[in-house]
């Protein structure tokens, strides 16, 4: 149901139909599935609703979904880039990407698991990098 959700609605919100796509995306009953709710959030910042695209961005975040990367590079979010509820919204996230990243560190996962260590610098460097 949620992928067919994110198709459905992303006809509608490419060919620029708000009240279709929102529509849609209303109906859609998302729970526990953060990555559906930022994909409707760049579905709702396609359609210019500045509002929605927010509301569902805090949600996902708050719901577990945290990349401050493509809130920061993603060509969707270009025009909301200069809003500063946006600014917010990629600093809480990033502050969430360091407070998980500082946990993995005290586990002592990194070694365990064998993670690449320029994995970790990577992961490090696009965390911190300004808008």
């Amino acid at each position: 149901m949620l992928i067919s959700g994110l198709l459905a609605s992303l006809l509608p919100t490419l060919e620029g139909r708000y009240a279709d796509a929102a529509t849609i995306m209303q109906n859609v009953d998302v729970q526990h599935e953060p990555e559906t709710v930022f994909y409707f959030a760049r579905h709702y910042a396609m359609l210019g609703d500045r509002s929605e695209t927010l509301a569902m961005l805090q949600r996902a975040r708050c719901e577990g979904f945290i990349a401050s990367y493509p809130l920061a590079h993603d060509p969707v979010f270009e025009s909301f880039r200069n809003c500063a509820e946006f600014e917010e919204e990629i600093a809480e996230t990033r502050r969430f990407e360091v407070e998980a990243r500082h946990a993995l560190q005290q586990t002592g996962a990194q070694e365990r698991l064998s993670f690449p260590s320029n994995l970790y610098r990577i992961s490090s460097r696009y965390s911190h990098r300004e808008v």
